[in-house]
């Protein structure tokens, strides 16, 4: 391990210096554009300077070439001792080496759109709860005003893809039953006025301003006589019964017939909501695994992409057995699926399904089944940059397509390989398609009034325009695979070792200015610091000043 940050380190390094020539070229062919009076007058000063900084920068190129064929000498030792510890899983190194060109083929015209199977008796039942259409639910509508419904399963069983498909019945089929539908994303941080400023912000489709402390009673006039759906998504706090009476209050002064389904893993999270509701309260409505019939069909429509899987009885044999080894997951199904799909061939398939993280115990701290490892180590070496990049970008988060590709871009993940054409922008768009293409990231489409509000420097969406989300089980996976490398500060508070000599790549989110200046104060101990991605909620004078001593203090961002 220490060998590879040794090479790592000396990679960066002479990215810098070629970064630093390339900016003198640029400079001298700016200055080089002055009058040539300018010119004559100080050509001899400038000279001077330019020949010394020049020979101080190619000084440390050789320094960095003299490094890089060190740690080069070392690389068959490296590769020795890999094949050793992984020598039971060719088929895996055999797709590590694929290059990006070999496998771009396998990309279908359109992408994946959000698979539902399996979930349609339950979302037949809840369209039912809301409605009205049930007996008994048809009685209690008559006396109490909210209710409230939980969504109770582990990660990946599809808790939001149903909640959606519910949500999306009344926004399309049934416009009129409700007056207000408002989806939120809750996720780790839980704050009752931060949710109550979310939800007011979909209900009125513009940003909330104002002191905190008048939330409650705009919300509770927003509500008032009003039939609204509410959909609080990812609710994991069991612990602030405090902050969830907050929030619960101004909700409870809906019209007879409003609804809120909350979707959580926790049963403990569930219990805690409906004892703050003092609204009807359904029984959590436990979601259980896909049958085997419904998980084959979700992961040959992903492993066979445009193909007919009775063409492959080989493949289907094998698929069997994976089958079973899925346990109902309809997210490992689809992910599975995707690394499936790189090679359809017997030595490929059969890696997977021998590998032995289908027996490793989930790691609580990230969060992920471990056998969803299996569609990163399929992923060519270019695509895992770009997936375990995205270990900086908090969970529900909406990517914007291009603003990423921009990302990887300038992060200098994107490189050509000699046999490709186009710009390093084109390669990006092509590594973010393969990604979406193999379940990594789910697309949706915006419409008006129908944005999941969460983060208001990402919230301008164009109308049809798409937007992508990643389940936060593949949040986890990419935390995981960057946790060297990538780290997220949230409300003052690290997810990972603050190792100064080796992370790159930065996120902050907070609202506190003193938060803010403790970051300023950590930056110049950053070796390596490409990416610092901020979400501040506070004073704007102050992150502009912050903005500037950061560009300073970090020469490589």
């Amino acid at each position: 391990m220490e060998w590879l940050w040794q090479f790592r380190d000396g990679i960066d390094e002479a990215e810098e210096v070629l970064d630093e020539l390339e900016y003198l070229e640029r400079k001298k062919k700016a200055n080089s554009d002055k009058n040539r009076l300018s010119r004559m007058v100080d050509a001899t000063v400038k000279a001077a300077k330019r020949l010394l900084k020049f020979d101080d920068v190619l000084g440390r190129l050789r320094t960095c070439v003299k490094n890089l064929n060190t740690s080069a000498s070392d690389v068959q030792n490296f590769l020795t001792l890999v094949m050793q510890k992984d020598g039971n899983s060719t088929g895996q190194m055999q797709q590590e080496i694929l290059p990006l060109s070999s496998i771009q083929s396998r990309i279908t015209s359109s992408l994946p759109v959000l698979s539902f199977k399996g979930r349609e008796e339950e979302k037949g039942t809840i369209i039912q709860y809301l409605l009205g259409e049930s007996v008994e639910e048809s009685e209690i509508q008559i006396s109490e005003n909210v209710h409230f419904l939980p969504l109770v399963a582990m990660g990946g069983m599809g808790k939001t893809a149903l909640a959606q498909q519910v949500f999306d019945h009344f926004e399309n089929v049934k416009k009129e039953h409700f007056d207000i539908k408002i989806w939120v994303c809750i996720s780790t941080d839980f704050d009752a006025s931060s949710l109550m400023k979310k939800i007011l912000e979909y209900s009125t489709s513009r940003s909330e301003f104002g002191p905190m402390e008048q939330l409650p009673v705009k919300l509770k006039e927003k509500l008032h006589s009003k039939r609204f759906l509410l959909v609080l998504d990812d609710a994991w706090d069991d612990n602030n019964q405090i902050e969830w009476e907050k929030l619960c209050a101004p909700l409870l002064y809906g019209q007879k017939g409003s609804w809120i389904i909350l979707t959580t893993r926790l049963t403990s999270v569930a219990k805690m909501v409906s004892k703050v509701m003092r609204g009807v309260t359904m029984e959590p409505m436990m979601l259980q695994g896909l049958s085997n019939d419904e998980c084959r069909s979700l992961l040959y429509e992903h492993a066979f992409v445009g193909q007919d899987p009775n063409r492959f009885p080989l493949l289907k044999e094998i698929g069997e057995e994976i089958v079973e080894k899925l346990k109902g997951v309809p997210l490992l199904a689809k992910s599975i699926g995707g690394a499936l799909n790189s090679r359809l061939e017997v030595d490929h398939w059969t890696s997977i399904s021998r590998s032995e993280l289908w027996k490793m115990p989930q790691d609580s701290k990230y969060d992920f089944i471990p056998s969803l490892t299996l569609s990163y180590m399929m992923l060519p070496p270019r695509l895992k940059r770009c997936f375990s990049y995205c270990g900086i970008f908090p969970q529900d988060y909406k990517f914007n397509k291009q603003k990423l590709v921009c990302m990887w871009v300038a992060a200098g993940l994107i490189y050509l390989d000699g046999l490709e054409e186009g710009s390093d922008e084109d390669i990006a768009n092509c590594c973010f398609d393969m990604l979406c293409n193999k379940s990594f990231f789910d697309i949706h489409t915006y419409i008006w009034r129908s944005i999941w509000i969460g983060q208001t420097c990402n919230a301008p969406y164009g109308l049809g325009q798409d937007y992508y989300t990643m389940h936060d089980m593949l949040n986890g996976l990419a935390c995981y695979v960057s946790r060297y490398e990538c780290c997220r500060i949230i409300h003052g508070a690290p997810t990972c070792i603050l190792d100064y000599n080796a992370i790159c790549h930065i996120s902050f989110t907070s609202n506190h200015p003193a938060q803010l200046h403790e970051l300023g104060k950590m930056l110049c101990k950053f070796q390596h610091l490409r990416t610092l991605w901020i979400e501040y909620d506070g004073d704007h004078q102050q992150f502009d000043n912050f903005i500037r001593d950061a560009c300073k203090s970090s020469r490589r961002i």
